[in-house]
């Protein structure tokens, strides 16, 4: 088992795509997201993930994840 500075450690060394693709897309697919995209404008530098889940009452929710500092932001809800 590791210990928390282990760990950082480990997190620290991995790039951008790296961390996306190995920690961050595995923890929401664990949580239940069925679909997972990553998209950018063309002025941009980084990528957003974008996630889908099935909502309560036959709504769709979509998370913005961005691989920068920002927060995660629930962008809509829909119906299927």
């Amino acid at each position: 088992m590791l210990n928390n500075a282990q760990k950082t450690s480990r997190l620290a060394r991995l790039s951008e795509d790296e961390f996306r693709d190995q920690i961050v897309r595995e923890l929401f697919l664990a949580q239940g997201f069925r679909s997972y995209r990553d998209v950018c404008g063309a002025d941009e530098e980084g990528k957003d993930c974008v996630l889908f889940k099935d909502a309560e009452f036959g709504k769709i929710a979509c998370l913005r994840y961005p691989d920068k500092d920002d927060e995660i932001e629930h962008v809509l809800e829909s119906d299927k």
